[in-house]
């Protein structure tokens, strides 16, 4: 048998970890969709009630809901996932697991990634789906255009969250997700009490550190200076690519950084 990653015992290891780490995560699901339902059920109340804009108006809510929520319920779980490390009775039972530590760190991602995702998305948007469909069944709000052949367009605005088209830029933020996870999970074995509270302290220090010190060098370094033509910041894209790269090379390494923790922790 493999001694760095072998399928069966790596399932066998999802299902054991699954009877510490379910209770919490579905507690937390739980909470989520009661936060979501709260929302949509007060707005379109406040709607029904006072009438006051348009229905569009009325679900501008949604993309910043289910970003911050998203992401909030994200940390939180990546935050969670290795807090017995850090009591000692408990970690002396997770570290005598029969399960490598390649293992053990592609369980926590299936965990706090592939699950967490998966069912943040599939929630918001049964429950998007469900109110949508109660809006729908009683009014209709569309617009509607003439193109220069003459034919009509309708827009509807009631449209599903799926549907719901993101701006261009968006595409480039995806690591987001991903490296807020690497960030929560190495706290969660770094630090052996209030992971998440230290690892958001951690994260906000350098995150200022890190903007002061890129304006410092863009000030000392266009200082004095005239530009001429088209540069190659002067391409929004460029821009967008380079945090993009950026942002995914410091997933992997944060990535990296837990899974040599999580060995420290074996030895």
């Amino acid at each position: 048998m493999n001694n760095t990653f072998d399928f069966n015992r790596f399932f066998l290891l999802l299902r054991r970890e699954w009877i510490n780490f379910g209770k919490i995560y579905l507690i937390s699901l739980a909470v989520v969709t009661g936060v979501i339902t709260a929302f949509y059920g007060y707005n379109i109340n406040e709607q029904l009630t006072h009438g006051h804009g348009s229905w569009t108006a009325t679900l501008s809510f949604r993309p910043f809901i289910f970003i911050f929520l998203g992401l909030l319920f994200l940390t939180m779980i990546s935050s969670g996932y290795f807090a017995d490390l850090g009591q000692k009775p408990k970690a002396i039972i997770e570290l005598l697991i029969p399960a490598s530590q390649l293992e053990k760190f592609l369980a926590s991602l299936f965990y706090t990634i592939i699950l967490t995702i998966g069912s943040y998305f599939l929630l918001f948007y049964l429950i998007d789906f469900a109110f949508l469909s109660y809006i729908r069944s009683f009014t209709t709000a569309t617009t509607s255009y003439a193109q220069e052949d003459g034919t009509q367009v309708v827009i509807d605005n009631i449209t599903y969250f799926f549907n719901q088209p993101f701006p261009k830029p968006t595409k480039f933020f995806l690591f987001l997700p991903f490296l807020l996870n690497s960030l929560f999970l190495l706290g969660s074995i770094y630090f052996n009490n209030f992971h998440y509270i230290k690892t958001a302290i951690s994260v906000m220090i350098y995150v200022a550190c890190w903007i002061g010190l890129v304006v410092f060098i863009v000030q000392r370094a266009i200082r004095d200076t005239i530009l001429i033509g088209d540069g190659f910041w002067q391409n929004e894209i460029n821009t967008f690519r380079v945090f993009y790269v950026v942002g995914v090379l410091l997933t992997l390494i944060f990535w990296f950084l837990s899974y040599l923790r999580l060995k420290e922790k074996e030895v």
